[in-house]
This record gives C-alpha cells, structure tokens and sequence, in this order.
C-alpha cells in the first residue's frame, strides 16, 4: 500500500519516528528497502532525522546502505549533513561508502559534507576512515573542483575570521588563535581542526 508521493506505511512509521509500529511491519514482510517518487528509502529517512534505535532496527533488516536518492544522497550524507556521528558510525560499520560523491548538485562525498556544514567531531571521524581507502579516493573533487581538504582550509580560515571578529568585539586577547604569519607559513587544516571544541 502506497500514497500518491508512493511512500509505503513504512516510510511513514520511520519518517515519524514511530518504532513499534516499524518493528512490526519488519517482522511482517515490510520491504526495508523500498523507495518514494524521490527516492528516499527508510534507511535515509532514519538517517536525516537522526534516529539511531530505528536506524538499526533497519539495518538488521537488511537495510541497503549503499543506495542513493533521485538526488544521489544515501543515508551516510544525510548523516553526514546534520552531523549525527552515532549514525554515521553504525552505516560505516554495516558497509556504507564513505567516499562516494553525489553528482547531482555540487559532487560532494559524506566526508566533504560534514566539513562543508562544520561538524568538526564527525570529520575527525571520518577522516583516519577515508584514509583508509587508496590515496585517489581522497583526491575526490567536487564539481567546483574542491577536495575534502579545500573545504576543510576554507571553513578553517571562516573560523579564524569569526573568532578574530569576535574576541574584538568582547575586547578578549586573542592568544588561542594562530597567528597570521603561522596560517600564511602553512598551519594544517586538520592540525587547526584538533583545537576546536566540537559542538556539544
């Protein structure tokens, strides 16, 4: 059974949140699967509202992690995006790719997300996770020609800028920030990264 957008009862079960009702669909056949006229699947619904026991109650139902929307989102960028690291976590073990890269809009991979949005914690994760994988994967560029690392310079140098702004403005020394002349000689964006307190 399927509405006009074809979201089958199960979609909506996980889309609000309700976990008894999808644990029982499962257990009766419900395909985990199963994708709406936007190609969003279960799987990416759990993953884009961050709900980590849905999630895995997907997951242990087979769950495809590597599938993409009509967009080329799979469940990891959505993660990715909203900076849920628990979820992200559970999709990297259960096979999900962490260097594909949607085309649709900009090209970027899961990894390129969770910069470009700022969620320092999830990159620190992902990043030793790419490195894993052969050296070209990491050169992925976006269609903008950014790589992960462009991204992770540009948001660095955004922070710098905000925090320089905002010690002027409380009139606070600013002895926690590398100086100009260290960010000009080369200061690493991920070394950069390691300073900053993640969100809580």
């Amino acid at each position: 059974m399927q509405n006009l957008e074809k979201e089958t009862v199960l979609s909506l079960a996980v889309r609000y949140g309700r976990e008894d009702l999808t644990q029982m669909l499962l257990n009766a056949g419900a395909k985990a699967n199963h994708s709406d006229q936007d190609g969003m699947t279960p799987l990416m619904l759990a993953s884009r509202n961050g709900t980590v026991a849905m999630m895995m109650l997907l997951l242990a139902h087979q769950a495809d992690t590597t599938v993409s929307n009509m967009s080329e989102y799979m469940a990891l960028h959505f993660a990715a995006c909203n900076g849920q690291i628990k979820i992200v976590q559970a999709l990297v073990r259960a096979g999900a790719n962490v260097v594909f890269a949607r085309e649709y809009i900009i090209g970027l991979t899961p990894l390129m997300s969770a910069v470009a949005y700022g969620h320092i914690d999830l990159v620190r994760y992902l990043l030793p996770v790419c490195l894993k994988y052969d050296s070209e994967d990491m050169e992925i560029t976006s269609e903008e020609g950014y790589t992960a690392l462009n991204l992770a310079r540009a948001v660095c140098e955004l922070l710098l800028t905000l925090q320089t702004l905002i010690a002027i403005q409380s009139n606070a020394a600013i002895s926690t920030l590398p100086s100009a002349s260290a960010r000009d000689s080369g200061v690493s964006p991920i070394a950069f990264l390691n300073t900053v307190e993640p969100h809580s």
